[in-house]
């Protein structure tokens, strides 16, 4: 992640480049589009070089869930660090370490000691420590070291010239800072190349893991010599919020169009009060989203009539705001909100508010949860770019809510829209993909599940 200063100089892709960032004086190097890309196109896809799951979802060695120790893999390079493996639970929860990252350390260790056999992939093991740690830290180093320290201890004699401790701990950061989710198999994948993928708070890419192979597919036009982002966090933050969050975990200031200082947030946008005493209709109501972290008066300016706040009143939705930070999700009563017309619904505060209680109503008051889906789905447009999975989840649950309310209509239309959005940003093959067709064709059988996964792109 945050680009890498690794070794590749040329990509195993036909349109896709290798620079460096043109931002960075740390020479961190970034994918870069050699041509111009399409909505839906396929950027690349690349095999993992390291790929785990979670415990007792499949083999450690070859992922196989129908495998659970038997393969060649597992009986000669695995079985000699069993006591290893059985120590990640305890190790994890004692060091609040994903436990994904330590099978991981233990998968590069034992394909470490088959690599003695195999001159490519011990190449291909040695270039991971030329992927960026960016745990670098006297705090985050001694974590790491801790972790490495009790890891260490469970390695049989055979395996401990492999390694040393201090590797080990590097070794440790490098999969906190490079690893991407592998969603289906609850684990995590270390895909080098893919790493090094810039990001941005308006990403032009997302990814989607369909076995051991990561695909990248362009969610917008991105021109030849763009880089290729996507974006680390939930993008539905407050910009201060973002920002914090990606220094913190990848120690850098995110300059993506939406964190310049002249950008406005919508995230934390309020009605116009004085559109509002004008006697306009709901619709006809301006927004107020302040510019950059909204810490001056002069940065809330409406976007319809250009007015700004008057210091009470700004003071006031200050206030307001922190008051509503502090009140539990489930205690945020949308519908007096929505009466005030105060705060605007692309507010990430009344967005989690929406969220949560189609997640707690969907089954018992689907009418009702329609209204809050299509709320999400408006907001989702001054948050989102054009296509994005988001979206896809907000048509599915309402397709599944119309279904509830005996609007089959209804439910086709949604589906259907959450199937052209799939379409443009999955991989062909992709299982989440397949799944939306399959809904779409058969709406009478949808299955009623209501899962509500959290953003991670």
């Amino acid at each position: 992640m945050a680009g890498s200063p690794c070794s590749f100089s040329t990509c195993p892709f036909l349109q896709i480049k290798v620079e460096e960032a043109k931002t960075s004086k740390s020479g961190f190097k970034q994918l870069v589009a050699g041509k111009e890309y399409t909505i839906g196109e396929t950027l690349f896809a690349v095999d993992g070089l390291l790929v785990t799951s979670k415990e007792g979802w499949g083999c450690v060695a070859c992922n196989d869930t129908r495998c659970m120790g038997w393969c060649d893999p597992y009986r000669y390079y695995f079985v000699e660090l069993r006591s290893a493996l059985l120590a990640v639970p305890k190790i994890a929860a004692e060091t609040d370490t994903n436990p994904n990252v330590l099978r991981l350390a233990i998968k590069y260790v034992a394909l470490k000691r088959f690599a003695s056999q195999n001159s490519k992939l011990q190449d291909h093991l040695t270039n991971v420590f030329d992927l960026v740690n960016l745990r670098d830290s006297a705090t985050e180093k001694k974590e790491d070291a801790a972790v490495a320290e009790k890891l260490y201890l469970n390695f049989p004699d055979s395996h401990k010239s492999l390694l040393t401790k201090e590797q080990l701990a590097t070794l440790i950061g490098i999969f906190k800072t490079n690893t991407h989710e592998v969603g289906h198999m609850q684990g995590l994948g270390l895909f080098p190349v893919a790493s090094l993928v810039s990001h941005s708070c308006f990403p032009n890419a997302v990814y989607e893991t369909v076995g051991t192979k990561i695909f990248f597919t362009a969610i917008s036009q991105i021109p030849a010599g763009t880089p290729i982002t996507v974006s680390y966090i939930n993008p539905h933050q407050p910009r201060a919020d973002r920002r914090e969050q990606l220094k913190n975990l990848f120690h850098f200031d995110c300059k993506c169009k939406r964190c310049h200082i002249d950008s406005r947030d919508h995230s934390r946008a309020f009605y116009c009060q004085a559109c509002a005493s004008k006697g306009l209709s709901p619709d006809e109501i301006g927004i107020v989203a302040p510019k950059g972290d909204g810490s001056n008066i002069a940065d809330w300016i409406c976007l319809k009539c250009g007015e700004g706040v008057q210091e009470t009143l700004w003071k006031e939705m200050l206030a307001f705001e922190a008051e509503l930070k502090e009140t539990e999700v489930g205690m945020i009563k949308f519908n007096d909100l929505v009466n005030l017309r105060k705060i605007h619904p692309t507010h990430y505060l009344l967005c989690r508010a929406l969220e949560y209680r189609v997640d707690l109503l969907a089954k018992i008051r689907p009418a009702s949860c329609e209204k809050f889906i299509l709320t999400l789905l408006a907001a989702s447009e001054s948050i989102y770019p054009p296509i994005h999975p988001q979206k896809a989840v907000y048509y599915d649950l309402l397709g599944q809510v119309r279904k509830m309310t005996g609007d089959l209509k209804g439910c086709k239309e949604a589906l259907q829209e959450a199937v052209n959005i799939r379409e443009k940003s999955c991989p062909r093959g992709s299982p989440v993909l397949l799944l939306a067709k399959q809904k779409n064709t058969n709406p009478e059988k949808v299955e009623i599940s209501l899962w509500f996964p959290t953003m991670s792109m």
